[in-house]
């Protein structure tokens, strides 16, 4: 299978690190704000509303791939040809 090499920047990883934990324990809204102050690695986070907002992508009926990056401008699933719109 073809790999893609996606390498995700710090505060990337700091985000989804962070959300995994404001999830996995409960952490509320004023909380997770608070821990920008208390660790300066975490400044950068973006706000829970940026975190946890909608990010729509067009993606293969059979859920083989997503159409981002190398597969953006694709009009078929490179795995298994499904067409990427409908022809309605």
């Amino acid at each position: 299978d073809n790999f893609i090499d996606c390498r995700l920047t710090n505060v990337a990883m700091d985000s989804i690190r962070t959300h995994n934990a404001k999830v996995s324990i409960d952490i509320g809204a004023r909380a997770y704000e608070k821990l920008k102050r208390v660790f300066p690695q975490l400044r950068n986070l973006p706000t829970l509303c940026q975190l946890q907002s909608e990010i729509e992508y067009d993606c293969c009926k059979a859920s083989c791939c997503c159409f981002v990056g190398p597969y953006a401008d694709l009009s078929s699933c490179p795995h298994c040809s499904a067409p990427r719109y409908d022809s309605r």
